[in-house]
């Protein structure tokens, strides 16, 4: 699925798939230049939304995806 947000294309076909929620119906999605998205299949159509680094990281946490995951693709800080 491609959608135009702000002036910039996210391509669930060029962007990396990062992770899936726990029901599988939507996947966290990175783009080439850094840029956050979010996939979400419903019923007959899908719905795209971006993020900011923060609110990607933020959706990781709610959804509960593995630490592993969440180091690999975000700067975490040491407490």
């Amino acid at each position: 699925m491609k959608k135009i947000i702000d002036g910039k294309l996210y391509d669930t076909e060029t962007a990396a798939a990062i992770t899936c929620n726990k029901h599988k119906d939507e996947t966290l999605y990175k783009t080439q230049k850094g840029a956050w998205f979010t996939y979400l299949q419903e019923k007959d159509k899908g719905r795209l939304k971006a993020f900011t680094p923060q609110e990607a990281l933020d959706w990781c946490e709610i959804q509960g995806i593995d630490t592993d995951t969440v180091c690999k693709h975000f700067d975490i800080e040491d407490a």
